[in-house]
């Protein structure tokens, strides 16, 4: 099995067909946004009501920056990764 290389359908989308994918979803927006509301405030489990508030807080303020360090030969290494916004 052949691995690496270019393959059909792998990387990113190009803009103008995120923008179509965009256009395609935009009627559902606040239909969606509704729905999210509305589970975070009435769902039976307390972990699908989080997941809710979680989803809506990373769309509106963004994903916080991360973090990661990586030891290389006993050396700290920090590596930053910005988040969303």
């Amino acid at each position: 099995m052949p691995r690496g290389g270019k393959r059909d359908g792998a990387g990113r989308k190009s803009k103008a067909e995120e923008q179509r994918i965009r256009d395609i979803l935009s009627p559902y927006r606040k239909e969606t946004i509704e729905k999210v509301v509305s589970i975070m405030r009435s769902a039976e489990k307390h972990s699908d009501q989080l997941a809710a508030a979680k989803l809506l807080m990373s769309y509106d303020w963004g994903l916080p920056k991360q973090h990661t360090e990586i030891t290389m030969d006993n050396e700290p290494f920090i590596l930053k990764l910005n988040g969303a916004k």
